[in-house]
């Protein structure tokens, strides 16, 4: 039996609670044939009790022991609710050997904690599987609640209020962006999306010219913005412009005006304000139809993500075209947003 004296970033955890925990080491493969028989460093993470080593505490003490063992046995103290219990994950010292589990390790003790996204898209999954339903996506920088992580998926919590599934290595703990991007953007190594959230460092390390961010508080109007994204594809759960469902399009020019709605089409149909007829519309109101919902440009001209067109287009509700006579046929709500009243509506229906 080891005694470990865990120390993390928020302090010394004083011993309250014990826990003897057992890892297998078959989980486990050289990385270079230079590797001899080696010590090995137990590093102590934290998990909620499914069985699995999740995540590895940066800066801790630590002991040596053998790698030999089939099983290593750690006796560890926390103060933590016995449910969130510490697991151990053997890693050589000089990094000859290392977990099969790749990804930014980052620390988590046992309370829901916030994290952003470190990548240009990330899917959110009905299921920790990526052959689950894609229900939505968060952009480079954008906010997430990890409600239970996990080794290869972590069930995370939207600022929209959406649950579901992310793989774990893009999601990390990050600077509070203070920056978002007016344009689709490649970059060093990678394509960041329109919208995406940025920290001043972040511009200069992947050399994002100065005239393509704005301040995070700087208003727009999402009907002035829709336009610029004709012929984005249409893309089930999509919420970026490499693809966009209807509500994911909506949703995002609102969110990068400085206005939060919620995810769905339904959801926003409920949240708006009720305009009344077509009739009554004006420039920059959402028209709901069954199942649906487009930006209202006027004189009966819509702009909307459709699966129909399988892209961002235009529709012309009175042009006698059998499409435009069944979305006509099918309107069931015209609605508005403004800032202030789109928040409120969105807080009263978490």
């Amino acid at each position: 039996m080891i005694s470990v004296d865990l120390l993390t970033p928020f302090g010394r955890l004083r011993p309250k609670i014990s826990h003897d925990l057992q890892v297998r080491t078959s989980g486990f493969r050289p990385l270079s044939r230079r590797s001899r028989e080696p010590k090995a460093s137990v590093l102590m993470g934290c998990g909620i009790g499914n069985g699995e080593p999740v995540f590895v505490l940066p800066k801790l003490n630590s002991c040596l022991l053998s790698f030999s063992p089939a099983v290593v046995t750690v006796r560890t103290v926390l103060r933590q609710n016995p449910l969130n219990y510490a697991r151990a994950i053997i890693c050589n010292y000089h990094q000859h050997y290392f977990p099969s589990i790749r990804g930014e390790a980052f620390y988590f003790l046992g309370t829901e904690k916030q994290m952003r996204i470190r990548t240009s898209v990330a899917d959110i999954f009905s299921k920790p599987d990526s052959g689950s339903e894609r229900i939505s996506q968060l952009i480079w920088g954008e906010q997430v609640e990890v409600i239970e992580p996990g080794v290869e998926f972590s069930l995370v919590r939207c600022v929209d209020g959406v649950e579901g599934y992310v793989k774990s290595a893009l999601i990390a703990d990050s600077p509070v962006p203070t920056l978002k991007l007016t344009r689709h953007q490649p970059a060093k190594g990678m394509t960041f999306s329109f919208g995406s959230y940025l920290t001043e460092s972040e511009v200069q390390a992947y050399s994002i010219p100065r005239r393509y961010v704005v301040p995070i508080s700087k208003r727009f109007t999402p009907v002035d913005l829709a336009s610029r994204f004709l012929g984005v594809p249409y893309l089930w759960g999509g919420t970026s412009d490499f693809g966009f469902d209807c509500s994911g399009f909506t949703q995002r020019l609102f969110r990068f005006s400085g206005i939060e709605i919620p995810r769905n089409s339904y959801e926003q149909r409920d949240a708006s304000k009720d305009v009344g007829k077509l009739s009554d519309a004006v420039r920059g109101d959402l028209i709901f139809f069954k199942g649906h919902v487009a930006i209202y440009l006027g004189k009966g001209r819509i702009i909307h993500a459709n699966g129909h067109f399988s892209r961002v287009s235009y529709t012309d509700l009175f042009d006698g075209n059998a499409y435009s006579n069944y979305l006509l046929s099918n309107i069931e709500k015209v609605g508005r947003f403004r800032a202030d009243s789109a928040q409120k509506e969105l807080s009263t229906n978490k």
